[in-house]
């Protein structure tokens, strides 16, 4: 192995030290005059080199914390047309409130020193003051009548948007909570008033006005606040917590299939539509029995209907559209359609009320079937015997749509009353019509999409997929509100227990 750095050509390393060598010589400070000057990290500016552009004093300020009991919604502030008086329009908004107060609109206002504000055109415009109640998410319109006619005002009136003393538009929302203690006389001792001004001027847009907000000030037992706006990252809610069930398994007798309800035209009554769709029944032999002058097994249809207790449906417009009810029989992939003669006119009645959509408690259509179960054995009048240890009722919620100039069928809701216990009918995703011989929990694809080893039976509302098990469904609720397939926020779970045995 050869020595790396010898200088001997034999090979063989020197005796002793290594040969030092003198540093090399530094070359010469210059001298420092006295007219000349060292500038080092820190030195300053010396008096005859000032900054032309010296750096603006800029204040820091502590913000204060002050919990605001009245909040409108800036992006909400609008202004609508008055129906009842054409050319003029009313102011309008969304706010948040924690006691009661009232509210003021203003036009052309100026403020004043405690929280006052004065219109200077109030012969033209009288301000408005309306009381609110407590409640989150309430919507402010100004009363009809009140409202402002732009064509009344010079544009540059309206749309100024320099520093300035008068606002085209001023919001007062004011109120003073109260004290649970009462005075001598027996009203009640008040508390520290809070109110909120919102200043606002009015922009042109393609011909329209619009409303835009410059400034929010607060006013808190006369002291002045100003709201500012920080460009920050918001600090997110804490994620709510979300529900989980247990699914309950209820062997259904009747079940109307959703996709198959439509109308259909009635052949022999012209501009009338008659309710059709598919079920399946599986009450063996005791279909279209009578007991006590009821009938044990039917389908009812009614229009307009509501739901009120222990299953019952009641017909909001029964003086135009009588409820009709049919009997059926035991079978699979049965088709039902309405009695000719007793179906719908749909010219009879607004667009407004047929096609209502969202939250709401009558319901455009709606299907009831019925089924009681009883046994073989008769009474002594020879009327079979109420043996009905499961009495069941399905009710079918629907609403019309219009596509095309027709009115399709759309059911929203099915609800499952099972003596006297009501359910909600849910669609799950990946479990379809499905029997239970059919189902195989080893089968690719049907493991949990979180642990990717556990069967999946836990079901995420309100979109349908059944893509966890529940394990990882217990964790995953205090973490995120998110569906892990579609991301959808998360409403309620359901652990759906799907048998692989052969118990009913």
């Amino acid at each position: 192995m050869s020595n790396i750095g010898s200088s001997n050509t034999n090979g063989r390393r020197r005796n002793g030290s290594r040969r030092s060598h003198p540093p090399p010589p530094q070359p010469p400070q210059p001298e420092i005059s006295p007219n000349q000057y060292v500038f080092a990290a820190a030195t300053p500016d010396p008096a005859q080199y000032q900054n032309p552009n010296p750096h603006p004093y800029v204040e820091h300020q502590k913000a204060v914390n002050i919990r605001n009991d009245v909040n409108l919604k800036k992006e909400s502030l609008r202004v609508e047309p008055d129906e009842e008086n054409p050319g003029r329009f009313l102011v309008s908004f969304t706010f948040d409130a924690t006691a009661a107060g009232s509210i003021t609109i203003m036009f052309f206002a100026k403020e004043g020193e405690d929280c006052g504000l004065t219109s200077t055109k109030e012969n033209m415009l009288t301000p408005v003051t309306v009381p609110f109640k407590q409640g989150l998410g309430q919507k402010f319109r100004q009363p009809c009548g009140t409202g402002i006619d732009f064509s009344m005002f010079e544009e540059a009136e309206l749309l100024k948007e320099c520093k300035m003393e008068v606002y085209p538009l001023a919001v007062k929302a004011e109120f003073i909570p109260v004290s649970p203690s009462v005075s001598a006389d027996g009203s009640p001792e008040g508390g520290a008033s809070n109110s909120q001004i919102t200043k606002a001027v009015f922009e042109k847009e393609k011909g329209e006005y619009q409303v835009r907000v410059l400034k929010q000030i607060l006013w808190v037992n006369g002291i002045r606040y100003e709201l500012q706006e920080i460009n920050w990252p918001a600090i997110p809610p804490p994620l709510p917590y979300v529900e989980h069930r247990k699914a309950v398994r209820v062997r259904n007798y009747v079940n109307l299939n959703k996709e198959s309800l439509r109308v259909e035209p009635d052949e022999e009554n012209l501009g009338r539509f008659l309710v059709s769709f598919t079920f399946d029944a599986t009450v063996a032999g005791r279909s279209t029995f009578y007991f006590h002058n009821h009938l044990l097994n039917s389908i009812t249809i009614m229009f307009f209907a509501k739901e009120g207790e222990d299953c019952g449906l009641t017909s909001t417009k029964e003086n135009m559209l009588a409820p009709v009810t049919v009997p059926f029989d035991e079978g699979l992939g049965q088709k039902f359609r309405q009695p000719c003669g007793t179906g719908i006119d749909f010219s009879m009645f607004e667009e407004t009320e047929l096609l209502e959509v969202g939250e709401m408690e009558v319901y455009p259509l709606a299907v009831k079937a019925e089924a009681i179960p009883v046994s073989p054995s008769r009474s002594a009048d020879g009327n079979p015997e109420g043996g009905a240890s499961n009495s069941q009722i399905t009710i079918t919620k629907a609403v019309f749509e219009k596509e095309k100039g027709e009115y399709q069928v759309r059911g929203v809701k099915q609800i499952l009353w099972v003596n006297g216990i009501r359910y909600v009918l849910q669609d799950i995703d990946r479990i379809g019509n499905s029997v239970d011989n059919d189902f195989d929990g080893n089968d690719p694809g049907k493991e949990c999409v979180i642990c990717l080893s556990e069967p999946r039976d836990t079901t995420v509302l309100p979109c349908r997929h059944r893509c966890m098990c529940s394990g990882c469904a217990k964790h995953l609720r205090f973490q995120t509100n998110r569906c892990p397939t579609c991301r959808r926020p998360i409403v309620r779970l359901l652990e759906i227990k799907v048998n692989t045995g052969s118990d009913n």
